[in-house]
């Protein structure tokens, strides 16, 4: 196995240092790889993964607002959406870049215009950060930091600190370069401030090694990419010694960063593009999810359902932005879907058993387990597929005791029921819908009737 920075060749003057990849082994005895995963998912949520108050950060309940004024402006529909998002539980009041553009021009020809465009929002973005901290909501903002569009407000005013394009679509910023890295800090640091952000959405939409290696001598191959990085942590580390709390939402362009070292900053919440190109892409979410809960504890993306639908339950993560969420009749429909958000959050933490093969057959069921070990309790998500034929299907637990008594609660059955913890490596499902799908819940059974 090889691992690092794909190009270096570079010597070193006198007294300079470089960052190099952080590489973490987890080493386990045995064959079972789950074992491996496990292991390096308490890990990463124990020394990596950000916290607040002590506690690890989980990917938020997020809505936004596309509603726009009859003036064209934007701050009268956001104000309005944020009452009622609060009383539903939404956690994150969310502004993308599309398609509320806070800046000029819009996406993507408006990345590096880092003003408010006062034409959308005459009174900036203050009046929206004030109602949403009163409100007790989170406010994360879309920014593209390291793209400079051609023509835009960062090139007009510093053309030195931005690295042209030739044949690549748009441009990179020098984040190498300390003068210009600091300036762009400050600016960012004053949309943060003014609106309060507790979030910065971090988006990154252009391959940039042709532009690092075009900046490199013979000499000093992967030297202008290893101080990018640099650069780029040095950014995120002042912006959040500014602002305690401040987490980094790790999007870049849906899911292209997610190593360890930029776990140490914030979460991905927007794993995947995927559903800028389509919504009805249920296998696909339940892919993704159970492809990333082995290795990146903490994610999410769009989800477009509401529990217990079957949509709803393929995307859902710890924390997901919820697409609707604040149309007439919707509002118990977003409160239960953020409760069981809440419920089932604590389990996340635990370990992560997939219980199907990885297949993207639509006659096939697909399932995962999260589970506890030290408190034995946990949960299981079970999917019947488009095209599956069959109603019934088993389960194998993984990490029950064998001899312990469990309370099992099948959502939508009324009595729960007693089995021991050996019966549960072969639980049987039914899914009468299909698509369908089956939450099932568990707990030492003492436990269970003490709560």
């Amino acid at each position: 196995m090889r691992a690092g920075q794909q190009t270096t060749h570079f010597l070193l003057r006198p007294g300079e240092t470089v960052r190099c990849p952080r590489i973490v082994l987890v080493f386990w005895d045995g064959d079972d790889h789950l074992r491996g995963n496990n292991l390096f998912r308490r890990l990463a949520i124990k020394h990596y993964y950000p916290k607040r108050y002590g506690k690890p950060v989980f990917p938020p309940v997020c809505c936004s607002v596309a509603t726009v004024a009859a003036d064209g402006t934007y701050e009268g529909p956001h104000l309005d959406a944020v009452g009622p998002m609060a009383e539903r539980g939404i956690e994150v009041f969310w502004s993308d870049m599309d398609p509320q553009q806070w800046y000029p021009v819009g996406f993507p020809e408006g990345t590096g215009n880092w003003e408010i465009d006062r034409s959308k929002y005459p009174n900036g973005l203050k009046p929206i950060g004030d109602a949403v901290r009163a409100a007790g909501m989170g406010y994360l903002l879309w920014f593209e930091p390291e793209r400079v569009h051609p023509g835009t407000m960062v090139e007009r005013e510093h053309p030195e600190w931005v690295m042209k394009a030739e044949g690549e679509w748009s441009q990179l910023f020098r984040m190498h370069d300390p003068v210009a890295r600091a300036w762009l800090t400050d600016l960012i640091d004053k949309f943060v401030t003014e609106a309060q952000l507790s979030w910065v959405r971090w988006d990154f939409n252009i391959e940039p090694l042709t532009f690092w290696q075009r900046n490199d001598t013979p000499d000093r191959a992967g030297i202008t990419e290893i101080r990018h990085i640099e650069g780029l942590y040095a950014m995120w580390e002042e912006l959040e010694r500014r602002h305690p709390g401040l987490l980094i939402d790790n999007c870049s362009s849906g899911g292209r960063r997610l190593d360890i070292e930029a776990a140490r900053y914030g979460l991905p919440l927007w794993h995947s593009d995927m559903h800028c190109v389509e919504r009805n892409v249920s296998t696909g979410d339940q892919l993704q999810n159970a492809g990333l809960n082995r290795w990146v504890p903490f994610h999410g993306c769009a989800n477009f359902g509401f529990e217990p639908s079957y949509a709803f339950r393929s995307a859902m993560t710890a924390g997901n932005i919820l697409i609707s969420g604040l149309a007439p009749g919707e509002e118990e429909a977003v409160k239960r879907t953020v409760a069981l958000y809440q419920e089932l959050r604590p389990y996340m933490l635990g370990d992560f058993y997939p219980l199907f093969p990885h297949s993207d057959s639509d006659d096939a069921w697909f399932g995962y387990q999260f589970h506890r070990p030290e408190t034995s309790d946990g949960f299981v998500m079970v999917f019947r597929r488009t095209q599956s034929p069959a109603a019934s299907n088993s389960v194998r637990l993984r990490g029950v005791k064998c001899d312990l008594w469990y309370c099992i609660r099948v959502d939508g059955c009324p009595n729960p029921r007693r089995l021991r913890g050996w019966q549960l490596e072969d639980l049987p499902v039914n899914i009468v819908e299909c698509p369908g799908t089956s939450l099932i819940r568990y707990a030492p059974a003492k436990r269970e009737a003490e709560g």
